[in-house]
């Protein structure tokens, strides 16, 4: 059946499975240079007008959990269809909204819909190519999920700059019509099972699958590794986002060209992780990963520690572990979802959602401990990559037990 599927994905349905993939970063990432404009448009506060990235987080993260096992029972392609279409009826009320309450709506169902790429091109890719060659293939869809922050922005701050904040949502509209044209096309059914309406809820059936996956050591190390490693992430690119601006006094632009060495050192880490797929174990370059990450954050603490503030102290640091965090992730995500083969999507769903969740939590965090200067930003980091370490050493402990 699995040769059969890799007969028929060819090139179409691997372009398929990228496109869905880039639909979370272009509702989170499009949006952002559009905040101050919505502010103005609605008169609302900096809260009001900060909530939106914080709906849109929450939706996504809250709809990871739903994709995978709906997809468990009722197939792959029915249910990613479904939530391209959430997105585009969320992008449509929001490029269409008038008052406030109607756009964080919007945003949130559109969050909702783009859940599904995050989840699902991970689930089928596992059903098509196994797990002989799921880490290559799912460093190409981490990569290409990296790459939509790095064009969004700019993207997006284009159109908003020659035709005004709604222009995003029209851009969203015409990427996910495309996009739902693509993936009808170009992908089949791949779920292992035949699926349907059986004696057992659906509620049942997903409170049931999340208990199996907590009650599987191996199962939860990996998905901590991952989740940590996003609040390492998302905690460090706040804060320097706040100390570039308040404390450098340097232009957002100039954050930005910084900003972008983080997902290109990411990607370089992707893409040794996909050479290296098949030659070292998933377990093993979770732990380079992640000693490469600590190793890096220790050193981050004490160069805060002797060192004045300025762009190099708070980039380089973030780089260079980028590259170590990027071998491990791909690798973490892969052995999350391979620990059950039918629970394949729900272990897909509870990744996302541990990401997105971290990564919320991180910046919140870093948000009460920031006080202007470096260290709490590099503790933060250490604690992180530390947590992250422990977590990921966890399968390969279980693995050494058992062999």
């Amino acid at each position: 059946m699995r040769a059969e599927q890799e007969r028929t994905a060819g090139p179409l349905f691997v372009t398929a499975m990228v496109a869905v993939t880039l639909i979370g970063p272009l509702s989170v990432h499009a949006f952002i240079p559009a905040l101050p404009m919505v502010q103005r448009a609605f008169a609302i506060g900096d809260a009001a007008a900060q909530s939106m990235l914080s709906i849109t987080l929450l939706g996504m993260a809250a709809s990871t959990l739903f994709y995978g096992s709906l997809s468990d029972r009722y197939g792959r392609r029915p249910v990613l269809l479904s939530g391209i279409g959430l997105f585009l009826i969320g992008a449509t009320v929001c490029a269409v909204s008038t008052d406030v309450v109607t756009l964080a709506s919007g945003r949130f169902v559109q969050a909702a819909g783009a859940g599904c790429g995050l989840v699902l091109a991970r689930a089928i890719i596992r059903d098509v190519y196994g797990d002989d060659r799921l880490v290559k293939m799912m460093a190409y869809l981490t990569m290409a999920y990296v790459m939509g922050p790095m064009l969004a922005p700019p993207i997006g701050g284009a159109l908003i700059d020659a035709f005004g904040w709604r222009a995003v949502f029209y851009l969203g509209l015409a990427l996910g019509v495309a996009i739902f044209a693509l993936t009808a096309i170009a992908t089949h059914e791949t779920a292992p099972r035949n699926h349907g309406v059986d004696e057992i809820g659906f509620g049942q059936r997903l409170i049931q699958g999340y208990a199996r996956l907590a009650r599987m050591p191996k199962f939860l190390g990996y998905v901590l590794h991952a989740a940590f490693i996003a609040a390492a992430f998302f905690s460090y690119v706040s804060s320097a986002s706040f100390l570039m601006s308040d404390v450098l006094h340097r232009p957002a632009s100039e954050y930005g060209i910084y900003f972008l060495f983080l997902p290109l050192a990411y990607l370089v880490g992707n893409f040794f992780a996909s050479r290296l797929s098949g030659r070292v174990s998933i377990a093993t370059m979770v732990v380079i990963g992640g000693v490469g990450a600590m190793v890096v954050a220790i050193g981050f603490v004490i160069w805060a520690s002797v060192s004045p503030i300025d762009p190099l102290l708070l980039f380089v640091p973030g780089v260079v572990a980028s590259i170590a965090q990027g071998l491990s992730m791909p690798n973490a995500q892969s052995g999350a979802i391979q620990v059950d083969a039918d629970l394949t999507g729900a272990a897909s769903g509870a990744v996302m959602f541990a990401q997105l969740s971290f990564g919320a939590i991180g910046a919140q965090v870093m948000g009460f401990v920031a006080d202007g200067t470096v260290y709490p930003m590099a503790v933060m980091f250490l604690v992180c990559c530390a947590l992250s370490l422990v977590s990921g050493i966890v399968p390969a402990f279980i693995r050494n037990r058992q062999t």
